[in-house]
């Protein structure tokens, strides 16, 4: 799963409710810092990797665990499966 900001133009106001040039520079280095946002870290090591997938595919190469098929196995929701990767880098992170 992959997220994107549409690429539509937005009109950012200032307090006085006018179009503001400033606040349209604040925008774009605010959306340009997502870059490294959208980067994703191994359940397992330190590694990232540019987008969700890669960071799947490396777990289960490397350290085979596929949090899609756990997920399945568990029977597992979108929720759900924020809960258990938080609580799995929360247990790797104190072992």
């Amino acid at each position: 799963m992959s997220y994107s900001i549409p690429s539509t133009s937005l009109q950012v106001q200032d307090d006085s409710g006018s179009s503001s040039g400033e606040g349209e520079d604040r925008l774009s280095d605010w959306a340009s810092s997502l870059g490294e946002a959208l980067q994703t870290k191994s359940l397992f090591s330190d590694k990232t990797f540019p987008n969700p997938e890669l960071a799947v595919a490396h777990d289960t190469k490397e350290h085979g665990f596929s949090i899609k098929d756990e997920s399945a196995k568990k029977g597992l929701d979108l929720y759900g499966r924020m809960r258990y990767i938080n609580w799995i880098r929360r247990e790797v992170s104190s072992a």
